[in-house]
This record gives C-alpha cells, sequence and structure tokens, in this order.
C-alpha cells in the first residue's frame, strides 16, 4: 500500500465517522428525547429510560470519537494543503466528549 492510500483511508474514516455521528446525534435529539418525554412514560420511567439511552450511546460513541479524532489529526499532520480545516475537524471532534460529560453527567 502506498502512503496516499493510508491518506485516503484516513479521510475516509474521518468524514463517514463525522457524518454518522452528525446523524446519530439528529436522531437523539429528534426522535429519542421526545419519545423518552412522551406523556404515556410515567415521571418515574423518565430517568431509567434516559440511563438506558445513556449507556447505550456510551458503549460505542468513545470509540468512534477517537477513531474519527485520530484520522483527523493524522491528516492534519500529513496533507499540508488541507492542515488548517483537518486541525478544526480533530479538535471539535475531540471536544464532544468532555462537553457531553460536563453537560449531562456521568449516569
Amino acid at each position: 500500500m502506498t502512503f496516499s492510500t493510508f491518506i485516503h483511508i484516513a479521510q475516509v474514516i474521518g468524514i463517514t465517522g463525522a457524518a454518522f455521528l452528525s446523524g446519530a446525534i439528529i436522531v437523539m435529539s429528534l426522535v429519542a428525547i421526545p419519545a423518552i418525554k412522551a406523556p404515556k412514560i410515567t415521571v418515574p420511567d423518565t430517568p431509567m429510560r434516559f440511563r438506558t439511552f445513556y449507556t447505550a450511546g456510551l458503549a460505542i460513541f468513545p470509540f468512534l470519537v477517537i477513531l474519527r479524532t485520530a484520522s483527523f489529526a493524522f491528516l492534519a499532520w500529513r496533507v499540508a494543503a488541507g492542515r488548517m480545516a483537518y486541525g478544526f475537524a480533530a479538535g471539535s471532534s475531540f471536544v464532544v466528549a468532555p462537553f457531553t460529560l460536563l453537560v449531562q453527567g456521568d449516569y
């Protein structure tokens, strides 16, 4: 494999990872959270349902964020033409995890 192949693989991982995680966040915001807050669900059930939902995301999202951040960081290091854009993508990818832990806490 040539070195440019690694660059293309990193681009695919970074971009598709970003698209997948963005889509998952949209689905959570627009579909899952309103379903958790539905009037037919009793109030004592809501924290339990949110904890289940949060734990399911916690099982897969950290790995995908690390993979996406590493891909963008590699691209920022190796691709001079897109250094600033890939660097910004790597930094903004990493910021999601601390923000989530600070805002939502540890459920």
